[in-house]
């Protein structure tokens, strides 16, 4: 009796066992495929500097509509985050000429004039301006001095832009507190 429910057992599993396999192998269900990227390691990198050119972009319209100069310090920030755009925009081409380029749009215009639509920003509001786009350069290059990416010598560029506007934008926090109005 024992032999039969071994007996038994055994075909009812052996048969119960080739169905799911048959089953498996007849449904016509794709099996995903994961196609791994050229460069895995490349996307956080594009990421950093993607996010340091777009928020460059905004800083440097911000800081284009300040009313106060600072001494000339304002101005020559402005110079040194316009060279940083352009070297980070020189990074982005790079990266899609070799295969690894951002998701960015490759925006390669001028800031929008100031104008109707972009009032002019008074003294308090160029005094925050000036404070917040410091902090922001600061922050910008640690994260770019933490990219193990070179872009062709463009990274190491545009750090060495904003740190000159770094400079610039401390020099004329200092103005700000120590000259009259």
């Amino acid at each position: 009796m024992n032999v039969r429910l071994l007996v038994g057992s055994a075909v009812i599993a052996a048969v119960t066992g080739t169905c799911t396999i048959a089953g498996a192998q007849t449904v016509g269900v794709p099996i995903p495929v994961t196609v791994p990227h050229p460069h895995p390691h490349q996307q956080g990198s594009n990421d950093r500097v993607w996010a340091a050119e777009h928020h460059l972009r905004g800083m440097i319209a911000r800081l284009e509509r300040d009313d106060r100069d600072y001494g000339g310090h304002r101005v020559a920030a402005l110079n040194h985050l316009h060279d940083a755009h352009n070297e980070l925009l020189a990074a982005e081409r790079f990266a899609r000429a070799r295969g690894y380029g951002t998701g960015n749009t490759g925006y390669n215009g001028p800031n929008a004039p100031v104008g109707v639509n972009h009032p002019r920003r008074d003294e308090q509001q160029s005094d925050a301006s000036i404070a917040d786009a410091q902090r922001a350069v600061t922050r910008m290059i640690r994260r770019l001095e933490g990219d193990a990416s070179d872009y062709g010598g463009h990274r190491v560029a545009a750090i060495a832009q904003l740190r000159a506007a770094e400079s610039e934008l401390l020099t004329a926090e200092r103005y700000e507190s120590t000259s009259p109005r």
